[in-house]
């Protein structure tokens, strides 16, 4: 069954972090599970860039530039929905986290978030 829908579904986050997760519960050993654990982090951060990087080009769209401040980008992610009803994770500076904990990057020439140089997420 799996087979098939790999086949139909080539492509899915949503497969894929049913892959990860399935590895997960069958790794045997310790570096298997830590792999998988940190892909499926790498498909929630990819979600949640590309919700950032939306609201980014709205914000754009809207005031001519790109957000500088925080406080400019939080409370347009608060309606987003994530996939699995998860949330955006916010340390105590403020900071939109990836899921490792570590804050993304606004790359103002680009206007888009990236992983931070302390993520344990690949950076691509």
């Amino acid at each position: 069954m799996m087979a098939a829908r790999i086949r139909t579904e080539s492509g899915s986050r949503d497969l894929a972090r049913e892959i990860y997760r399935q590895s997960i519960a069958e790794a045997p050993d310790m570096q298997t599970k830590t792999v998988g654990e940190i892909r499926l982090m790498e498909l929630d951060s990819l979600d949640e860039r590309d919700a950032i990087n939306a609201s980014l080009s709205e914000y754009r769209k809207h005031s001519g530039s790109c957000a500088h401040k925080r406080s400019d980008l939080i409370p347009r992610l608060a309606n987003v929905r994530l996939p699995n009803d998860r949330k955006f994770r916010i340390n105590g500076a403020d900071e939109i986290v990836d899921p490792s904990g570590s804050p993304y990057v606004l790359d103002s020439a680009t206007c888009s978030v990236k992983i931070g140089p302390s993520s344990k997420i690949p950076l691509q």
